[in-house]
């Protein structure tokens, strides 16, 4: 069982990650796609900050304390520490076989779960 992400909140989370306005990435919450054109890739928890903070580029590879105030603490920290950003990192990211789920399926994993 998982704690529940304010109803607002995933409501838009949800929106954002299935409307198509955000290109998947790995590894980091932002970043650029590398083609050199400048376009912006994100996973699945960078979206979650993007929503929230249109206006600033999102940096690093998880969301911390202190950054990102908006965000619902169930996200905030790493992989090692909170058990939901280890398997939204996973589905993002893939695993070991480099299998990963698109921001669609994420999305309907999140409206299951949390």
């Amino acid at each position: 069982m998982y704690r529940k992400l304010p109803k607002e909140f995933k409501a838009d989370w949800l929106k954002a990650l299935r409307s198509g306005k955000y290109k998947q990435g790995i590894g980091r919450l932002e970043q650029s796609d590398g083609n050199g054109k400048g376009k912006l890739t994100y996973c699945c928890l960078g979206v979650a900050c993007k929503m929230l903070y249109r206006k600033e580029r999102i940096t690093g590879t998880i969301i911390e304390d202190g950054a990102y105030l908006n965000v619902p603490d169930i996200l905030r920290g790493g992989a090692s520490e909170n058990r939901i950003v280890a398997e939204l990192t996973e589905m993002n990211d893939g695993d070991e076989n480099g299998n990963n789920m698109s921001f669609k399926k994420i999305a309907d994993w999140i409206e299951k779960n949390l």
